[in-house]
Protein backbone atom coordinates (compact mmCIF):
# COMPACT_ATOMS: atom_id res chain seq x y z
CA UNK A 1 0.00 0.00 0.00
CA UNK A 2 2.89 2.30 0.47
CA UNK A 3 3.70 2.14 -3.22
CA UNK A 4 0.42 3.73 -4.32
CA UNK A 5 0.86 7.01 -2.39
CA UNK A 6 4.48 7.23 -3.57
CA UNK A 7 3.55 6.70 -7.24
CA UNK A 8 0.69 9.19 -7.04
CA UNK A 9 2.99 11.80 -5.43
CA UNK A 10 5.54 11.35 -8.23
CA UNK A 11 2.82 11.54 -10.89
CA UNK A 12 1.39 14.77 -9.39
CA UNK A 13 4.83 16.36 -9.26
CA UNK A 14 5.53 15.46 -12.88
CA UNK A 15 2.22 16.86 -14.14
CA UNK A 16 2.59 20.12 -12.27
CA UNK A 17 6.08 20.59 -13.65
CA UNK A 18 4.96 20.14 -17.26
CA UNK A 19 1.76 22.15 -16.92
CA UNK A 20 3.54 25.48 -16.41
CA UNK A 21 2.27 28.12 -18.88
CA UNK A 22 4.63 29.78 -21.31
CA UNK A 23 5.46 33.45 -20.81
CA UNK A 24 4.50 34.66 -24.28
CA UNK A 25 2.67 37.94 -24.34
CA UNK A 26 0.29 38.16 -27.28
CA UNK A 27 -1.71 41.13 -26.04
CA UNK A 28 0.31 43.64 -28.09
CA UNK A 29 1.77 45.41 -25.07
CA UNK A 30 4.98 47.37 -25.48
CA UNK A 31 7.94 46.66 -23.25
CA UNK A 32 9.36 49.51 -21.20
CA UNK A 33 12.86 48.09 -21.53
CA UNK A 34 14.77 49.81 -24.33
CA UNK A 35 16.81 47.44 -26.49
CA UNK A 36 20.53 48.06 -26.54
CA UNK A 37 21.60 49.97 -29.64
CA UNK A 38 24.75 48.82 -31.30
CA UNK A 39 26.87 51.63 -32.69
CA UNK A 40 26.63 51.74 -36.46
CA UNK A 41 29.25 52.90 -38.89
CA UNK A 42 30.19 56.52 -38.38
CA UNK A 43 29.11 58.94 -41.02
CA UNK A 44 31.87 60.67 -42.93
CA UNK A 45 29.94 63.95 -42.98
CA UNK A 46 28.94 65.85 -39.87
CA UNK A 47 25.87 68.04 -40.46
CA UNK A 48 24.98 70.99 -38.27
CA UNK A 49 21.46 72.35 -38.15
CA UNK A 50 21.25 75.87 -39.57
CA UNK A 51 17.48 76.43 -39.38
CA UNK A 52 14.42 75.19 -37.58
CA UNK A 53 11.53 73.80 -39.65
CA UNK A 54 10.49 76.67 -41.94
CA UNK A 55 7.19 76.97 -43.79
CA UNK A 56 7.14 77.43 -47.56
CA UNK A 57 4.29 79.97 -47.26
CA UNK A 58 6.70 82.95 -47.16
CA UNK A 59 8.16 82.29 -50.61
CA UNK A 60 11.70 83.60 -50.02
CA UNK A 61 13.18 83.03 -46.60
CA UNK A 62 16.47 84.59 -45.45
CA UNK A 63 18.40 82.49 -42.95
CA UNK A 64 21.24 84.19 -41.07
CA UNK A 65 24.18 81.81 -40.70
CA UNK A 66 27.08 83.95 -39.43
CA UNK A 67 30.73 83.14 -38.92
CA UNK A 68 29.93 80.98 -35.87
CA UNK A 69 28.96 78.09 -38.15
CA UNK A 70 32.47 78.06 -39.62
CA UNK A 71 33.37 77.47 -43.23
CA UNK A 72 30.87 75.34 -45.09
CA UNK A 73 31.38 73.35 -48.28
CA UNK A 74 27.89 71.83 -48.53
CA UNK A 75 24.29 72.67 -47.70
CA UNK A 76 21.53 70.10 -47.31
CA UNK A 77 17.83 70.98 -47.50
CA UNK A 78 15.47 68.39 -46.01
CA UNK A 79 11.70 68.10 -46.35
CA UNK A 80 10.46 68.28 -42.75
CA UNK A 81 6.75 67.93 -43.53
CA UNK A 82 4.59 67.85 -46.63
CA UNK A 83 5.82 68.74 -50.10
CA UNK A 84 8.49 71.41 -50.64
CA UNK A 85 9.14 72.81 -54.12
CA UNK A 86 12.57 74.47 -54.11
CA UNK A 87 13.08 77.08 -56.80
CA UNK A 88 16.34 78.88 -55.97
CA UNK A 89 19.10 79.08 -53.37
CA UNK A 90 21.33 82.11 -52.90
CA UNK A 91 24.42 81.98 -50.69
CA UNK A 92 25.79 85.33 -49.46
CA UNK A 93 29.43 85.13 -48.31
CA UNK A 94 31.07 87.51 -45.82
CA UNK A 95 33.22 89.01 -48.60
CA UNK A 96 30.12 90.08 -50.58
CA UNK A 97 30.07 87.38 -53.23
CA UNK A 98 26.78 85.67 -54.04
CA UNK A 99 26.36 82.13 -55.37
CA UNK A 100 22.96 81.47 -56.97
CA UNK A 101 21.78 77.91 -57.61
CA UNK A 102 18.61 77.27 -59.62
CA UNK A 103 17.25 74.17 -57.88
CA UNK A 104 13.81 73.43 -59.37
CA UNK A 105 13.52 70.36 -57.10
CA UNK A 106 10.55 68.80 -55.32
CA UNK A 107 11.12 67.30 -51.88
CA UNK A 108 8.55 64.91 -50.43
CA UNK A 109 8.28 61.42 -48.90
CA UNK A 110 10.19 59.73 -51.71
CA UNK A 111 12.85 62.45 -52.23
CA UNK A 112 13.55 63.77 -48.75
CA UNK A 113 16.64 65.94 -49.28
CA UNK A 114 18.97 67.63 -51.70
CA UNK A 115 22.69 68.33 -51.15
CA UNK A 116 24.26 71.42 -52.72
CA UNK A 117 28.04 71.64 -53.13
CA UNK A 118 29.24 75.21 -52.64
CA UNK A 119 31.86 76.68 -54.99
CA UNK A 120 34.13 78.00 -52.27
CA UNK A 121 34.91 76.85 -48.76
CA UNK A 122 33.97 80.14 -47.08
CA UNK A 123 32.16 81.45 -44.06
CA UNK A 124 28.55 82.17 -45.03
CA UNK A 125 26.79 85.33 -43.91
CA UNK A 126 23.26 84.28 -44.90
CA UNK A 127 21.30 82.21 -47.38
CA UNK A 128 18.03 82.91 -49.20
CA UNK A 129 15.78 80.00 -50.17
CA UNK A 130 12.94 80.62 -52.61
CA UNK A 131 10.11 78.08 -52.60
CA UNK A 132 6.75 77.62 -54.26
CA UNK A 133 4.06 78.93 -51.87
CA UNK A 134 1.08 76.81 -52.92
CA UNK A 135 2.05 73.71 -50.91
CA UNK A 136 1.83 73.07 -47.16
CA UNK A 137 5.43 71.92 -46.66
CA UNK A 138 8.19 72.75 -44.20
CA UNK A 139 11.95 72.34 -44.64
CA UNK A 140 15.15 72.45 -42.60
CA UNK A 141 18.66 73.47 -43.66
CA UNK A 142 21.90 71.79 -42.56
CA UNK A 143 25.53 72.61 -43.34
CA UNK A 144 28.74 70.60 -43.56
CA UNK A 145 32.39 71.53 -43.83
CA UNK A 146 33.49 68.39 -45.70
CA UNK A 147 32.57 66.98 -49.09
CA UNK A 148 32.28 63.27 -49.77
CA UNK A 149 32.58 61.32 -52.98
CA UNK A 150 28.83 60.63 -52.88
CA UNK A 151 27.92 64.34 -52.83
CA UNK A 152 30.46 65.16 -55.54
CA UNK A 153 28.69 62.97 -58.09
Amino acid sequence: MRVLPLVSAIAMAATTATAQPRREDTSGRVSYVMPERKPGPRSEVHWIELSYPTSVKNGTEFIIIGAGAGRLSQLRIDAYAGTVILLRLQVFDHDGTVQTVQLRRTLDRTHRSVVIDLFAWKAIDQIAITTETRTQGKYTVHGSSRATSIAAR
